[in-house]
């Protein structure tokens, strides 16, 4: 009897024993397999690469495209003509969408989307500044006075219009009132000076290769030098936060940080330098271009090529390249005066 007992605790605990190890090699297999799982790296986790390429072409009229501008919503632009003509397209597939006549035959070099996107305005004639409803392409004001010479842009709430009169003066006129509501000296020195977009602070050259940043918002006077760099530096261009100001030198492009003035980032050019730079208004790419017709797209981050593009950058009197509003596009006038509209290819 006695036996029996003991044997049949025996098999119970040798089931019990098989349940346990069992078990143990479950929770083995599980183990292994998630540890495999987290050492994985997702395709989601990977960083995003960024490169641009060309989306549509807008053909130049016979004149060739003298100037361009985007619409706030980033969908449409509109260029000025050699021809006089003023052309809106759609910014996505190149197809034109309506065309203002200025004076025939006048290059308009000076051309400003309002920023309700309501209204175009363009430099239409010697002393001539024309506003146009930008739905039905209707007349709205013509203004005809020595003042009018540049086109500055509108003000933020888009009833008005600044133009400059090629010296030390610029006016603004409302385009409801039909007036000429202000006029203002501003001296070519202040004119050369580049402001902050949060309107604190002011980059100017100084001397022959020395640009410094100096305060315009507060009672005391600071300035600071910005340092470390190499090469003469042509043009500067602000990062939408106002902390960080990139240059265009002979050497490449040079990015400081605005708190120190000392240079963070450098990217040199092995063909030379560049002419001019454009920071995106998303923060994330930094445009420059040569005189030559050569530009580069850079990652802001970095200061890394992404992309190499088309831009006539001869022409000093207007900029040839403009970024949409939210940054994702680029409109680039070609030394053959078409347009070339960027877009960006993530990967």
């Amino acid at each position: 009897m006695g036996n029996e007992k003991d044997r049949k605790t025996g098999l119970s605990v040798e089931a019990l024993l098989a349940v346990f190890i069992a078990l143990a090699c479950i929770l083995t297999v599980f183990a292994i397999a998630n540890q495999r799982r987290s050492s994985r790296v997702e395709i989601s986790d990977l960083p995003e690469r960024v490169r641009f390429a060309v989306l549509c072409t807008m053909d130049a009229n016979a004149g060739g495209t003298k100037s361009v501008a985007w619409a706030p919503d980033s969908q449409r632009i509109v260029t000025g003509e050699g021809d006089g003509l003023v052309v809106v397209w759609n910014a996505r597939c190149g197809e034109k969408r309506l065309t203002l006549h200025g004076r025939p035959g006048y290059q308009i070099e000076n051309v400003c989307w309002s920023p309700d996107g309501k209204h175009i305005a363009a430099i239409t004639g010697e002393d001539e500044l024309t506003v146009w409803d930008s739905g039905s392409g209707e007349v709205e004001w013509t203004v005809v006075d020595p003042e009018v010479y540049g086109l500055e842009g509108w003000s933020e709430d888009g009833k008005s219009v600044t133009t400059w009169n090629g010296e030390e003066y610029f006016s603004s006129w409302n385009i409801e009132s039909k007036t000429m509501e202000n006029r203002w000296f501003v001296s070519i020195g202040e004119q050369s000076s580049v402001p902050s977009p949060d309107g604190k602070l002011a980059a100017w050259q100084v001397g022959e290769d020395v640009w410094a940043i100096h305060t315009i918002s507060s009672e005391k006077f600071d300035t600071k030098e910005l340092c470390g760099h190499s090469g003469f530096v042509r043009h500067v261009s602000w990062s939408p936060d106002s902390s960080r100001l990139a240059g265009a030198t002979d050497e490449g492009i040079v990015v400081w940080n605005v708190e120190t003035g000392q240079l963070e980032k450098e990217h040199k050019r092995a063909a030379g330098g560049f002419a001019n730079v454009l920071w995106s208004p998303d923060g994330r790419h930094i445009l420059a271009y040569t005189d030559d017709g050569s530009g580069v797209i850079l990652d802001a981050e970095q200061v890394d090529p992404v992309a190499d593009i088309s831009v006539d950058g001869r022409r000093w009197w207007s900029l040839p390249v403009a970024w949409s509003p939210d940054g994702s596009l680029l409109a680039a006038i070609t030394q053959d005066q078409t347009v070339l509209i960027y877009g960006q290819i993530t990967y």
